[in-house]
């Protein structure tokens, strides 16, 4: 997110053009990089994928950051509706980032160049708008990931070094954190996601670790480190939780994503870098819908992949494909 550097140590992104979308269903036999899944396959039109969520149905939604726009696919991958043009009006954007869905399949979007929060309906009909550029409660300098908890309420976190909570309707609740590298303190913060308990995961970039809060932003516990052993991050990027509570880190530079239970305890981690199916080049952004299928954004390759994971603990340190299934790839960007 951010999303993409957008944000990140100096903007992590390239220019590309237009994305094949390819999506295939699979057997849940782990696949190598060499291996050629089939594939059933279809183009759309990408302009650098950032933030992804998913809703009730399965719906994947995208936010397309340099087409300004948000787009919506089934969960076979076909494309279902486009909304969204650049500028400052309501349902504009400028450089749309993080994504997030709440219970109600409502979707929020960070339109970062723009700083504010934008809401609209799962159809794409605009909602609702909230923040401004600036430092004050409620409003952003730099809007990177966004989650929302069960009741609705929604989580941002700011490259500033702070998060902050909202209502569903975009009232200021709290916020917490600042730029350092004690526990709650951030440097860089980027993907946010929420459990089933309001617990509160936080990507802690530039620290490269992972923080866990309390609904109210009460520090809990911390884990990580730069490295690229087991358990430790190289700039970790996006997270997502499901619906057992195991935590699913995009460690970016390690072009890997690593999983966890909700104690912090190693489960599997799969992934190199590469470009070959169920490789990573700058893993970015990560969701897991009902099923517990993952998806996961990647920045250098220009595409988004889907996992499902397996329940699979490896040894050792970083490298390596110890879990995750691969099932489709929505695949190759060309450079103008």
């Amino acid at each position: 997110m951010r999303r993409l550097g957008f944000l990140l140590f100096g903007g992590l992104l390239s220019s590309l053009s237009f994305f094949i979308l390819l999506f295939g269903g699979l057997s849940c036999s782990k696949v190598s990089a060499e291996e050629s899944p089939k594939f059933a396959w279809m183009i759309s039109s990408f302009s650098t994928p950032a933030g992804i969520a998913v809703d009730s149905s399965g719906n994947i939604y995208v936010s397309d950051y340099h087409n300004n726009c948000i787009q919506k696919f089934t969960p076979q991958g076909d494309l279902m509706h486009t909304w969204g043009s650049f500028g400052p009006g309501d349902g504009q954007f400028s450089s749309p980032s993080g994504i997030a869905v709440d219970n109600s399949d409502n979707i929020y979007v960070i339109d970062s160049g723009n700083y504010r929060i934008q809401k609209f309906t799962s159809d794409g009909n605009f909602i609702e708008t909230w923040g401004n550029f600036g430092s004050e409660d409620g409003q952003f300098s730099c809007p990177v990931g966004i989650a929302v908890d069960g009741s609705g309420n929604v989580y941002v976190t700011d490259a500033d070094s702070f998060v902050q909570k909202f209502s569903s309707g975009g009232n200021f609740i709290t916020k917490w954190g600042s730029r350092g590298t004690g526990s709650g303190q951030f440097f860089t913060p980027s993907g946010i996601a929420v459990d089933r308990s309001g617990n509160v995961y936080v990507a802690d970039s530039g620290n490269h670790r992972i923080q866990k809060f309390s609904q109210n932003g009460d520090y809990i516990t911390k884990w990580g480190g730069k490295g690229s052993r087991i358990g430790q991050f190289y700039c970790p990027i996006g997270i997502a939780v499901d619906g057992s509570g195991n935590i699913y880190v995009a460690d970016g530079f390690n072009h890997r994503v690593q999983e966890f239970t909700p104690d912090k305890s190693f489960i599997t981690k799969w992934g190199s870098e590469g470009s070959g199916n169920g490789q990573f080049s700058l893993v970015d952004e990560i969701a897991v819908d009902n099923s517990g299928n993952i998806y996961v954004t990647e920045t250098d390759n220009h595409r988004i992949q889907k996992f499902i994971s397996t329940e699979i603990n490896s040894d050792g340190d970083g490298g390596g494909d110890g879990g995750g299934c691969f099932i489709a790839a929505l695949a190759q960007a060309f450079n103008r």
